[in-house]
């Protein structure tokens, strides 16, 4: 059986462009988030391998709606800072 992962991550995006690509962080390292969580490095790096071994990213979803993906990601890769994401919203 096939088990569906759902990551509730608030998105910090550098750019935006007319053509709907974005880029930022989803996630950056050593802060506080509103549920006292602070996430750490490392805390992607088993998620992102999984996805790797699939040639696949997750969807860029609208309000974590798995019926409603509103676009999609073209990298996704853990730094210094934190979870980096590229992609484009095509909805």
């Amino acid at each position: 059986m096939q088990t569906k992962q759902r990551l509730d991550i608030p998105l910090n995006l550098k750019s935006v462009s007319d053509s709907g690509e974005f880029e930022g962080y989803g996630s950056v390292f050593g802060v506080k988030d509103s549920h006292d969580d602070v996430v750490v490095p490392g805390a992607f790096t088993t998620t992102l391998q999984k996805w790797s071994e699939k040639k696949a990213l997750p969807a860029l979803l609208w309000q974590h709606r798995m019926d409603e993906p509103i676009g999609v990601y073209t990298e996704m890769k853990e730094d210094d800072v934190g979870l980096y994401v590229r992609g484009a919203i095509t909805r």
